[in-house]
């Protein structure tokens, strides 16, 4: 996902909260939702730089990065489901 763990964040900012990441797998799975959006980013540019709107072959790529993009989200939700239950677990194991 990313070549190095010095490069992932350890905490995200959303909505004016910060969360922190615990995991390695959180990070990295941020880091690769990071870099989607940027991918995602630099296609729609290169789209509206185009006269034309960009080719087919473009376009289609921009759609499977926003499919990849979904898939992602996806698996990222249910990452931090299961990381929740694993700490509730211990939480409850700890008493």
């Amino acid at each position: 996902m990313t070549s190095g763990n010095s490069q992932l964040q350890s905490e995200i900012k959303l909505n004016g909260r910060v969360i922190p990441l615990k995991s390695i797998k959180l990070r990295e799975a941020f880091a690769s939702l990071t870099e989607i959006e940027k991918e995602i980013t630099a296609l729609k540019a290169a789209h509206s730089a185009a006269a034309d709107g960009g080719d087919a072959a473009s376009k289609n790529n921009l759609v499977a990065l926003q499919l990849r993009l979904v898939n992602m989200l996806d698996d990222v939700v249910q990452l931090i489901t299961k990381e929740k239950k694993e700490e509730q677990m211990r939480s409850d194991a700890s008493g």
